[in-house]
């Protein structure tokens, strides 16, 4: 049941996050996948490489708990985004992206 939770956490934010910045910044789409799959790579490693471990010392129910807890905290700055997102965006002036 947990670690339901946490891969439908994680795939809520990165798919909201993904869509989000693709919306905000169409220009900008080249590098918003690449960094979308660096993220995703680089998480994907990370928590594999600690994951055994860390299930090991404190339970995979209280691991998988954090990590879903760590979904829902990244959840809330997508609510954060929509609500504030467009004045941050006035505010840090346009990307000036070259594409060609």
């Amino acid at each position: 049941m947990i670690r339901g939770l946490y891969v439908f956490g994680m795939m809520l934010t990165t798919v909201g996050l993904t869509a989000y910045v693709l919306d905000c910044y169409p220009e900008g789409s080249g590098e918003v996948a690449a960094w979308a799959n660096f993220a995703r790579t680089t998480g994907g490693f990370v928590i594999s490489y600690f994951q055994v471990t860390w299930a090991n010392a404190q339970g995979t129910r209280r691991s998988f708990g954090i990590q879903a807890a760590i979904c829902l905290g990244m959840l809330s700055i997508i609510i954060i985004l929509q609500i504030f997102g467009q004045r941050l965006r006035k505010w840090a002036g346009p990307l000036n992206f070259k594409t060609y």
